[in-house]
């Protein structure tokens, strides 16, 4: 067994954090975000990846960070599972770490920092992709993402 793992370091705002790198899919420059009536608060917003319209997670918001200024810097990480893109300042780098301290849990709200790492001096929070909602978030999130797929099916059909 191994003491290391790869981590996908970010910063957000003043706080600096990290996924395991298996939990990330990719990351993306921040395209242009839609912003349809009746997005969840927590969305920044939509994007089109392929033809599915997928959430952008504010994840700022989300941490009760203050709220980020949109620049070109900034990057999106698209998650694995659950499939969500979450908005970050910028991604810094991918490292090769070792395996974090534990956070006991109930000292996180949901658990969303599961450990801690140490990287060139400073300290990184790593999240759990799956810690990130709560299970009514992610069903109201599934909810609008459902009404976005259906409205764009029928302006593919050209139906009302």
């Amino acid at each position: 067994m191994s003491d290391t793992a790869a981590y996908l370091l970010f910063s957000l705002g003043s706080l600096q954090a990290a996924f395991a790198l298996s939990e990330v899919r990719e990351v993306l420059p921040r395209p242009a975000l839609s912003q349809p009536p009746g997005m969840p608060s927590l969305l920044a917003g939509l994007v089109q990846i392929g033809r599915e319209p997928l959430p952008v997670m504010d994840l700022a918001k989300l941490l009760e960070l203050p709220s980020l200024p949109d620049t070109i810097d900034q990057h999106l990480i698209y998650l694995r599972r659950p499939a969500m893109l979450c908005l970050v300042d910028r991604v810094l780098e991918i490292a090769k770490l070792p395996l974090p301290s534990a956070v006991p849990a109930g000292q996180t709200f949901n658990d969303t920092v599961i450990g801690l790492v140490e990287h060139n001096q400073q300290q990184y929070a790593v999240l759990g992709a799956k810690h990130l909602l709560l299970a009514a978030e992610s069903a109201r999130i599934r909810d609008f993402q459902q009404i976005q797929e259906r409205r764009l099916q029928q302006l593919e059909s050209g139906s009302s």
